[in-house]
C-alpha cells in the first residue's frame, strides 16, 4: 500500500451489544435435512492476518513490508509498525481457524439434494457462509475455455446484464441477447437459453439447485463479502470456491450516467484485481473490472446467491428521491440507521457504531493509526473507548450505490477526499464523500 498519501479520518466502534462470539455469528439452519439460508447482516472479516510497516519518511528505510508480526513495534528494517491495524481486530484475530475457511471464514459445503456435507467432501454444490447466513452457487467441471462442456453451471460461461423490471432498475433493461454463444444450451431462436443474467436465473431456479428454487443475482456488496484481501491472485478461497477466475463477476448492484456515458452500467467483482477499490469518480469499486463499471452488455460470468428473501436492494426495495435517480432503489436504506445524540450513529444491520463527525485534519496512515490510540487512551468519544479505524468491508457496507459522485449513505457524509480504511461522511445524518485512489 501506498500508505504516504494523507486522507480524511472516520471512526468506527463496535457497540457493546456486538456480536462477539462465535456461536452467536455462525449459525446454520437446515430444514428437512436441507440447509437454509439465515442472513445475519454480519460482515465477513477481510482475510488479512499480519501487518504492515510505515518506511517513509527521511529516517526510515523505504523498504515496504505487508507481512510484519503485529506484536512487533518495529520491523527487520527498524521501521515502525503502528498499532490498531486491520489484523488485530474481527473475526480473523478472535476465530482465526482455517478447518472451515481461511482465518476468520467458515464455510458449509452443500449437496446436490441441499444437505450439509463434511468439510472434506471431494464435491459440492453450494456453499453455505456461516458468518453472513448466505448460500452461494458453486461452479462445477473446470475452467478449460470451453463453453458449456460442464453443463448449466459451467465456470467458463459468460453472460450480459439484464434485468426486464427497467421500471426500478435505473429505467435501463440492459442486454438481453449479444448474439454470442457464451454459455451452455444457447439458441438465437430460443429466449429462454439466452446468455443474461436474467434468463440464467430462471433456469437455475427451474432445475432447483441444492434443493432451492429462490437463486437471485447478488447485490456488490453480498459478492465482495466473499473477498479474501490477504490473498493477491484468487482473492477467494478456492477449497470451497474452486474454479473461480481472476475476472470480474456480475452484481445486480446498478449505477447510471457514471462517467457521464449517458447509460446505464452495473458493478462487476473481480476476485482477481484487488488493487484499486476506490474511484476517482467517487465511487467505491470493491474490486471493479477495469476499474470502472461495466457496460451491460460486456459478458462476465455469474455466481448466485440465495438469502431466503426475495431481493437484496434490488425489486422491491423501496425507492428513494434521495437516490440521483429515483427509479433506483437504497443500497444502504436510511431505515438501517439509528442515530444517536452523543454525535454518534449505529447501522442496525451490522451492528457497527460510527462517528458522525469526520477528523479534520490531514493525517498520514500511520498517524491517523496513532491518533486512534491517542483518543482511547484520553478516553475516547461519546464515552467509548474501542474507537478504531474501519476495514474495507466495513467502509463498503455504509456506502449508497444510488448516488452518483459521491457515494453517501443517509447519515454520513464523506470529504472530498480518501480515508484510510474509512469514509469520512453528511447529506442529511452523517457526512459523504468523493474518493480518490488507495491502492492496496
Amino acid at each position: 500500500m501506498n500508505n504516504q498519501v494523507r486522507f480524511w479520518l472516520l471512526l468506527l466502534a463496535f457497540p457493546l451489544s456486538a456480536c462477539v462470539d462465535k456461536d452467536c455469528c455462525v449459525t446454520t439452519q437446515t430444514q428437512n435435512s436441507i440447509i437454509n439460508p439465515t442472513p445475519t447482516g454480519r460482515l465477513n472479516d477481510t482475510g488479512i492476518t499480519s501487518c504492515a510497516d510505515y518506511a517513509f519518511g527521511d529516517t526510515r528505510s523505504g523498504k515496504h513490508n505487508n507481512d510484519v508480526h503485529c506484536s512487533l513495534l518495529t520491523d527487520v528494517d527498524g521501521d515502525p509498525v503502528p498499532l490498531g491495524q486491520d489484523a488485530v481486530y474481527g473475526r480473523d484475530f478472535t476465530h482465526n481457524d482455517d478447518s472451515d475457511g481461511h482465518a476468520g471464514f467458515s464455510f458449509t459445503k452443500i449437496g446436490a439434494s441441499g444437505e450439509a456435507l463434511p468439510a472434506d467432501a471431494p464435491q459440492w454444490r453450494c456453499v453455505k457462509d456461516n458468518v453472513t447466513g448466505l448460500i452461494w452457487e458453486i461452479k462445477q467441471g473446470q475452467t478449460n475455455q470451453i463453453i458449456g462442456d460442464a453443463g448449466l453451471h459451467d465456470p467458463d460461461d459468460r453472460y450480459t446484464w439484464y434485468n426486464s423490471n427497467a421500471s426500478v432498475k435505473g429505467g435501463h433493461e440492459g442486454s438481453a441477447d449479444g448474439g454470442e454463444a457464451n454459455c451452455s444450451g444457447y439458441s438465437a431462436a430460443d429466449t429462454v437459453s439466452y446468455c443474461n443474467t436474467e434468463a440464467y436465473v430462471k433456469r437455475v431456479n427451474k432445475a432447483g439447485l441444492c434443493g432451492a428454487s429462490d437463486w437471485r443475482m447478488p447485490s456488490v456488496k453480498e459478492l465482495t463479502s466473499l473477498a479474501d484481501l490477504s490473498l493477491t491472485v484468487i482473492a477467494i478461497d478456492q477449497r470451497y470456491f474452486p474454479q473461480t477466475q481472476a475476472t470480474a463477476y456480475w452484481s445486480n448492484t446498478v449505477l447510471t450516467h457514471v462517467y457521464n456515458l449517458g447509460d446505464a452500467r452495473v458493478l462487476a467483482v473481480s476476485f482477481g484485481r484487488w488493487v484499486i477499490p476506490w474511484g476517482s469518480d467517487g465511487a467505491l469499486k470493491a474490486g471493479v473490472y477495469d476499474d470502472q463499471p461495466s457496460p451491460t452488455s460486456a459478458y462476465h460470468p455469474i455466481r448466485l446467491v440465495r438469502s431466503g428473501l426475495q431481493t437484496a436492494n434490488t425489486q422491491t426495495t423501496p425507492l428513494s428521491a434521495f437516490c440521483n435517480n429515483p427509479s433506483l432503489p437504497e443500497s444502504t436504506p436510511t431505515r438501517d440507521f439509528t442515530i444517536h445524540n452523543d454525535r454518534t450513529v449505529t447501522h442496525t444491520t451490522t451492528g457497527l457504531m460510527w462517528k458522525r463527525d469526520t477528523e479534520y485534519e490531514l493525517m498520514s496512515w500511520k498517524d491517523a493509526l496513532d491518533h486512534v490510540q491517542t483518543l482511547n487512551r484520553q478516553g475516547g468519544y461519546a464515552g467509548y473507548t474501542d474507537w478504531r479505524l474501519p476495514n474495507f468491508k466495513e467502509i463498503q457496507s455504509i456506502v449508497e450505490y444510488c448516488r452518483i459522485l459521491s457515494n453517501i449513505v443517509e447519515y454520513c457524509r464523506i470529504l472530498s477526499s480518501v480515508s484510510w480504511l474509512l469514509v469520512g461522511i453528511e447529506p442529511r445524518s452523517f457526512f459523504y464523500a468523493q474518493f480518490e485512489y488507495v491502492f492496496f
